[in-house]
């Protein structure tokens, strides 16, 4: 069993050399700097690893490595780590898809990404706490500051201090895989600094608008982010089919969409909105446009073409779609959903876009539960907070699909879950007692064999 576990901790490591190039990866980052104070490829491999065996803090990483917390905190400050981060996951799918290791969820031929965002970190400090987490530099650009106040005085109880994350994901048939992320972001920080130190006179939180802090929302990250990735992706998006829950069923959204050639597909759940409620008086005066089973469970769908006003543009015509779901215990599910005005766009394909999203939220909770990373704050800073992320999700497409690369071809049955995969690479690491060096040898040189 010792020896079992041990090929599956050389196995991973070798699969990332041969599939990924991860070492290369290593040994350019130990270039990147001249006459530092430490080494930038112990520190990445140290990251890398402790996250594959499921260590999920920046002191177990920093004690599995065998480098102190302050190595690890030195690096991950380093400016330009998270663009290099972003660039080499855009890669590592690249080669994925070249090497047709991943089938994109393909929905009559079109390739779908579903937008999501996911709350990393919340934390409430009373005034006193929250002033001196300002006054230390703790509350930078990557943090969203809520304001509690007593409701009969209106006095400033409490603050609480929160970190959202914004991701795109590729949905593949081995689940999700992140392909762009963006931190909402805030100047918060900054203003609540300049008014303790005397430079503003108005509070941040009751001052006029130009005094007061301000903060994205998801609705400006996702802008940045498609930007970003046409930009990086040769002027050509990578998805056909953009899928979002009910606060990306808004016209400013569809807009952003389909000027890279995007179609949407939002959940819509505001009943009170006039294009809704025309479309479900509309919906009741005739009969579904289509039926269908699947599963067990039988399908009704209507879509209708309505105008929505606050489409920046001339033609303002979008889809309106209804898919009303029984499943095989009688319940019944209604979904509305905002689409753009495609010809192909259908109930039907409506239902199995929703279908591959469920896919996406799964993964989220398996990074939330099962890896324990996204509740996890490794680092007050923006940018060691950036660059966590941006290893954490090179591990989540590394160990995800090592693991169901093997489970398609009937290796490593044993372990069903995630959870139960994890621990048995760490007792494969904790088997061969690797020292950082041997670790090094082992992931720099891919044909070393293990002692």
């Amino acid at each position: 069993m010792q020896k079992q576990n041990s090929n599956k901790f050389t196995g991973l490591f070798r699969y990332q050399q041969k599939v990924f190039g991860l070492p290369s990866l290593v040994q350019e980052f130990d270039r990147v700097r001249s006459g530092k104070q430490i080494n930038d490829a112990d520190a990445m491999a140290g990251i890398l690893s402790g996250l594959h065996i499921g260590r999920n803090s920046l002191s177990g990483i920093a004690r599995h490595a065998d480098l102190s917390r302050s190595v690890l905190e030195d690096f991950l400050n380093l400016s330009e780590l998270p663009s290099r981060l972003r660039r080499f996951v855009k890669a590592m799918i690249k080669r994925m898809k070249r090497g047709k290791m991943i089938d994109l969820a393909n929905v009559r031929g079109r390739n779908l990404a579903s937008v999501d965002g996911v709350e990393t970190q919340r934390r409430r400090y009373s005034s006193e706490e929250f002033y001196e987490l300002v006054r230390r530099g703790l509350v930078d650009h990557h943090c969203q500051i809520a304001v509690h106040r007593d409701s009969k005085t209106t006095v400033i109880t409490s603050f609480e201090v929160y970190h959202r994350l914004v991701v795109i994901c590729m949905i593949t048939d081995r689940g999700p895989i992140p392909f762009a992320w963006r931190y909402q972001k805030s100047n918060a920080g900054e203003k609540y600094l300049n008014w303790l130190d005397g430079k503003t006179a108005a509070h941040p939180a009751d001052g006029d608008s130009e005094s007061k802090a301000k903060q994205e929302g998801e609705l400006t990250v996702l802008k940045q982010l498609l930007s970003e990735i046409y930009e990086e992706c040769g002027k050509k998006m990578p998805f056909d089919i953009l899928m979002g829950d009910g606060l990306y069923d808004k016209a400013t959204v569809l807009d952003q969409a389909e000027r890279y050639g995007l179609a949407l597909i939002a959940v819509q759940k505001d009943e009170r909105r006039n294009i809704r409620k025309d479309a479900a008086e509309d919906f009741l005066t005739r009969t579904a446009d289509t039926t269908w089973e699947e599963m067990q469970r039988s399908f009704e769908g209507w879509s209708g073409v309505y105008i929505d006003e606050h489409l920046d543009r001339k033609d303002q015509e979008i889809k309106l779609v209804r898919v009303k779901r029984r499943n095989k215990d009688g319940t019944i599910i209604d979904n509305y959903f905002y689409c753009s005005h495609r010809p192909w766009i259908t109930p039907r394909l409506v239902e199995w876009c929703r279908h591959y999203r469920w896919k996406e939220e799964n993964g989220f909770n398996s990074w939330t539960n099962l890896w324990g990373v996204l509740k996890h704050v490794f680092h007050n800073t923006a940018t060691a907070c950036d660059a966590m992320i941006g290893f954490f999700f090179i591990a989540v497409i590394a160990v995800q699909n090592y693991r169901g690369g093997n489970l398609k071809r009937g290796v490593h049955q044993t372990s069903q879950t995630l959870r139960e995969f994890f621990v048995e690479v760490a007792a494969g690491y904790l088997a061969l007692q690797m020292s950082m060096s041997r670790y090094l040898r082992l992931y720099l040189n891919p044909q070393a064999k293990s002692s």
